[in-house]
């Protein structure tokens, strides 16, 4: 019987660790695609104000309008 018990609790005690690094897992994931979203995004907008924002912008607006 005692047998059991520890068994129950060794295995209780593996999934709550099991979850507890899944979750800091998702957590680093998240912040991790997090960060590439914003590179990704300070790339395009800087590539795109170096490529001369205001002509980009009047191409846009004129494609909008057509």
């Amino acid at each position: 019987h005692e047998q059991q018990v520890f068994k129950c609790l060794v295995i209780s005690s593996v999934q709550v660790k099991y979850l507890v690094t899944h979750v800091q897992l998702r957590r680093i994931y998240l912040r991790f695609s997090l960060h590439i979203c914003l590179a990704i995004f300070s790339v395009v907008f800087l590539f795109y104000l170096q490529a001369g924002w205001k002509e980009n912008l009047a191409t846009f607006y004129c494609e909008l309008k057509n």
